[in-house]
């Protein structure tokens, strides 16, 4: 059975590992340093848990992420009923859908993720890419950026 916990751990300085940041009251004039983890600890048959540190940079923390590199392509367009007359009409919502073009995940058999896309040729002229990553959690995030391709910079 496999149960993943996040914690907080202090890891003296001169340890294998050594994350990022300080404990500010290291206890006894050693030097502690702190780390938020994704520990992942599995109960063997004979009753022993074993942890294992799932978490050590920040990549560490995506599961997958991917982009679209034409995000205002595509308009949200819903369908809205005119109460009086009944009729249906189409409505922008002002968003647009976000369009799948490339993508990296991991996946339980292969942990890697790749970090950069591939490379994808666009027209020239100003446009919107959209990225989204989905972390370790489930949680997701997107953001836009605008970026103008081709010509003078």
């Amino acid at each position: 059975m496999w149960t993943t916990i996040l914690c907080r751990r202090f890891w003296r300085a001169n340890s294998k590992f050594e994350p990022e940041g300080r404990y500010p009251s290291a206890p006894y004039g050693h030097e502690w340093k702190a780390v938020s983890a994704v520990i992942e600890k599995e109960s063997t048959p004979d009753k022993e848990i074993k942890p294992l540190q799932l978490t050590r940079h920040w990549t560490d923390w995506i599961d997958y992420w991917s982009v679209d590199f034409d995000f205002e392509n595509k308009r949200e367009i819903i369908r809205v009923q005119d109460p009086e007359t009944g009729e249906i009409r189409e409505e922008w919502t002002g968003d647009y859908i976000f369009e799948n073009e490339w993508q990296s995940f991991r996946t339980k058999k292969d942990r890697s993720l790749e970090l950069k896309s591939v490379a994808h040729e666009v027209p020239p002229g100003r446009r919107k890419i959209a990225v989204k990553v989905v972390d370790i959690f489930g949680n997701d995030t997107m953001t836009i950026l605008s970026v103008t391709a081709g010509g003078e910079r």
